[in-house]
């Protein structure tokens, strides 16, 4: 396990260096002056509508009648939810605040920091999957999807086991990032591979999975818009396709083809929802 720290913190060097040397973006970086996070218990179809209509990127899950849900939007417009009586909380006073103190934090050298202690770049993730494959060649292999992104970017992912790939056997797949802001999504499938190799000697469950399945784990399954989240648009969610009607992006998380075009997808291309012109239709 000394062998393995080892070459992770090489790892981290390396990453560091290459994220810091990235091109700058070509766009100039969005801001959010003037925008809040509200949490707001809608009670009834009324306050749904009038929510929608005040805002366009809900922050929960399954937004609806009854229960909490949070919403950005301009902060001007908190006179005409508190005027319908609708009862909320401001979360998030401040947005634009918010994300530059992020950018600031995540701007500063990260070697010396627990790896899992804040979120990092594409470069860091790619460098901590070489890592363990150089560090396990007998667990781990690099696996990249046979598709390549909008923008001509690999994903990347690897592959966890004690039997050589081919071997039949149950497989589990884990993909993180559909939507490119949501980091946290990122770094749970960066701490699934870690808990699987580092303990695999160790710990008797992550053995037994070894054992008997292959484990395939792809952190960033939207590289191109978790690159775009990083240098541009911190709150970007779709991929970076561009649209016939001259916006970006597709929400991969509504482009699948299980039920696809159903509840809570969007026909609208400027919507944070939009499903695409077909199912699948976006290669990531």
């Amino acid at each position: 396990m000394r062998h393995l720290a080892r070459i992770l913190t090489i790892a981290a060097l390396v990453s560091g260096s290459i994220g810091r040397a990235q091109s700058p973006p070509t766009e100039p970086v969005e801001r959010y002056d003037g925008e809040v996070v509200v949490r707001a218990t809608l009670r009834d179809a009324q306050d749904l509508m009038l929510m929608t209509q005040l805002s366009d990127d809900p922050w929960s899950h399954a937004p609806g009648i009854g229960a909490p849900s949070d919403w950005r939007l301009p902060r001007e417009r908190l006179a005409t939810l508190r005027a319908a009586g609708v009862p909320l909380e401001v979360l998030i006073p401040d947005v634009q605040a918010a994300v530059q103190a992020e950018r600031d934090r995540l701007s500063q050298p990260q070697e010396a920091v627990d790896w899992f202690a804040d979120f990092k770049d594409l470069a860091a993730i790619t460098a901590r999957l070489d890592a363990f494959v150089a560090a396990r060649p007998d667990l781990c292999s690099i696996v990249n999807l046979p598709v390549t992104t909008i923008q001509g970017r690999t994903i990347k992912g690897i592959r966890i086991s004690r039997h050589p790939a081919g071997t039949a056997m149950p497989a589990f797949s884990f993909t993180g990032t559909q939507h490119a802001r949501e980091g946290g999504g990122t770094m749970t499938a960066r701490w699934i591979i870690d808990r699987l190799v580092e303990d695999a000697d160790t710990d008797a469950r992550c053995g037994a999975i070894l054992d008997s399945s292959e484990v395939f784990v792809f952190p960033v399954i939207n590289p191109d818009g978790y690159l775009h989240s990083w240098s541009t648009s911190r709150l970007w969610r779709k991929n970076r396709r561009l649209n016939s009607g001259g916006s970006y992006g597709v929400d991969l998380n509504r482009n699948w083809g299980y039920q696809w075009g159903g509840q809570g997808a969007s026909t609208q291309q400027t919507s944070e929802t939009y499903r695409g012109t077909a199912a699948f239709s976006a290669p990531e």
